[in-house]
């Protein structure tokens, strides 16, 4: 069993490893929602965690990239599975109301610098930086023909490029309604004390009690994840395990091994870790 400091992280994004069927007492959506694939992703990411709990795993902090912040907070004893849910699809309604604009977005292989200055040279507010996911990946999402030509342009210049799929305009700058409507529908959620830290790429730092977790997680809507800057700040502090906990696979392998030699990836899915 691992002796350090352990952190549990939730993905947003990546290719699930297989159908992802959701548990029994989570009610799905109807199927023709874009929040379907969304709960089914997070009611299994939390049954995964569940396993890990079982095989003797002690997690000292969890952090979640993007909706995967919710898994995190319903596994920190926040929210039930059911509030869960409810967050997870108000959250898809509040992007696919944003607009009627078609938005895609793509993981560039370059640093968050990189693409600041290939972005720059579209002239164009349209696309902006999503995610900071490390040093070497950057999410970029816009209406889908800049979008293109962005990754045109990095493709030109030799930077791998990955399409995304992308169900309304997640992170673009969303009118305030749109994050107040996502509030006001989930105002009658009350949160629970966290029985496990969590950390939040967004306020960088460990979530308090006092913090109002559905204003966050709205809030969250329009701003940039800077996660490759939260799991540095979890290395500083001592975690020498990350265990990346779900049915999405991409998120751990593009993290800064590298730069924090002392520290392990893994991940765990349906399997036990030792």
């Amino acid at each position: 069993m691992h002796k350090g400091r352990i952190a549990v992280m939730f993905a947003g994004q990546g290719k699930p490893d297989r159908d992802v069927l959701a548990p029994s007492g989570v009610t799905r959506p109807d199927a023709a929602s874009g929040a379907e694939l969304g709960l089914r992703i997070f009611a299994a990411s939390v049954e995964a965690y569940t396993h890990l709990l079982h095989s003797g795993v002690a997690p000292h902090v969890l952090i979640g990239h993007g909706f995967g912040e919710i898994a995190a907070l319903v596994a920190a004893g926040a929210f039930s599975m059911s509030e869960g849910a409810e967050i997870v699809d108000a959250r898809c309604s509040a992007l696919a109301e944003a607009g009627s604009t078609r938005y895609s977005m793509a993981a560039i292989q370059a640093s968050p610098e990189q693409i600041e200055k290939l972005l720059s040279l579209l002239r164009s507010d349209a696309v902006s930086v999503a995610a900071e996911n490390s040093s070497h990946e950057t999410v970029i999402v816009g209406p889908w023909p800049v979008v293109e030509a962005a990754a045109d342009l990095a493709a030109a210049v030799n930077f791998a490029v990955v399409p995304l799929k992308c169900q309304g305009a997640p992170h673009q700058p969303l009118a305030c309604e749109r994050r107040a409507a996502m509030t006001s529908a989930l105002r009658h959620i009350v949160q629970r004390p966290l029985h496990t830290p969590v950390f939040s790429p967004l306020k960088g730092r460990l979530y308090r009690d006092s913090d109002l977790l559905v204003d966050c997680l709205a809030q969250q809507l329009g701003e940039r994840i800077r996660f490759a800057g939260a799991i540095a700040k979890l290395v500083r502090d001592g975690v020498s395990l990350v265990v990346e906990c779900g049915p999405l696979r991409g998120l751990a392998e593009n993290l800064d091994c590298d730069s924090v030699a002392d520290t392990e990836f893994c991940r765990a899915w349906e399997q036990e870790v030792a």
